[in-house]
């Protein structure tokens, strides 16, 4: 291990009866923007190299949080992009247990800078705006910073189309729905993708179809008429609530609230839509089929 202010080097000798022996070594990055780990170089005869694996750190090894890894993406009819970032940890965890989850785009992603910052001078580009007097900035940065936002922003359109799922549902769907290619390969889960690449049409999609079965067993007294509709429904059995229809992409396509009780749906294009009623005594939903 180097100091570098110092200059002084370091050795550090492990043994052990067991197959393997964990040690972190961990490089802090001049930017101050992140850190990575260097695996330990053997630099005597009869010493192993270390690797990169077992390097997820705190917090997001818990079981309950969603861990992201980072690849470059990959645009549409593109030859270039999908491969996984080198900065990017490694798992397993300790004791064995898959992490990281997922990955998601975390190279040269377009992004703003804060515009209170002071030190901007090292983002030298003409990508800017300017909004009431003041400049904002955007630049490609690279990270797990970057990516794992990108999961939240995809964890956030699932609760937008179903406020109702738990923390244990949206972890199991951000998995079941992740993707697999030729970067990842089909023998998934592993160390370095996790589950795959999150996808986040698959798993709005999933939120969305999870939505109705357990409400609409218990909304016996509230019904859509008729159903496929082409140009108007009618709300029967509800007063009081405030309506949302959302599309299987998890947009909110109409909001009104109750007066009067009918629905103009000519507009709609052919699907599967769900109708949402808010109550005083909870949400209520509902599919409504657009032939």
């Amino acid at each position: 291990i180097s100091n570098y202010e110092s200059g002084v080097n370091i050795v550090l000798a492990l043994r052990s009866n067991q197959s393997g022996v964990h040690a972190w070594n961990v490089a802090n990055l001049v930017t101050g923007v992140g850190n990575w780990g260097n695996r330990f170089i053997a630099k005597r005869s009869g010493f192993l190299y270390g690797d990169n694996n077992s390097g997820v750190g705190e917090p997001t090894m818990a079981e309950e949080v969603i861990s992201v890894a980072a690849h470059l993406a990959k645009p549409k009819n593109s030859y270039d992009g999908g491969q996984r970032a080198n900065f990017s940890s490694l798992g397993p965890r300790i004791d064995g247990g898959y992490k990281p989850e997922v990955s998601a785009p975390g190279m040269s992603v377009i992004s703003s800078i804060n515009s209170f910052a002071t030190d901007i001078d090292q983002f030298v580009t003409s990508n800017s705006l300017e909004f009431e007097g003041r400049e904002y900035i955007f630049y490609p940065l690279s990270g797990t910073s970057m990516s794992g936002p990108a999961v939240s922003g995809i964890v956030t359109l699932m609760l937008e189309a179903n406020p109702e799922l738990s923390s244990q549902e949206i972890k199991a769907i951000i998995k079941e729905t992740a993707r697999r290619d030729e970067y990842t390969g089909n023998n998934l889960p592993d160390h370095k993708w996790g589950w795959g690449k999150a996808d986040a049409y698959e798993a709005v999609k999933r939120a969305i179809e999870l939505i109705g079965l357990k409400d609409i067993s218990q909304d016996q007294g509230f019904a859509i008429y008729p159903n496929p509709a082409r140009d108007e429904v009618r709300i029967i059995g509800m007063e009081d609530y405030k309506l949302r229809l959302i599309d299987l992409r998890g947009r909110a396509i109409i909001t009104k609230d109750n007066s009067p009780n009918r629905l103009d749906v000519s507009n709609l294009e052919k699907g599967i839509y769900i109708i949402e009623l808010e109550t005083n005594k909870g949400r209520h939903t509902t599919k409504l089929i657009i032939p």
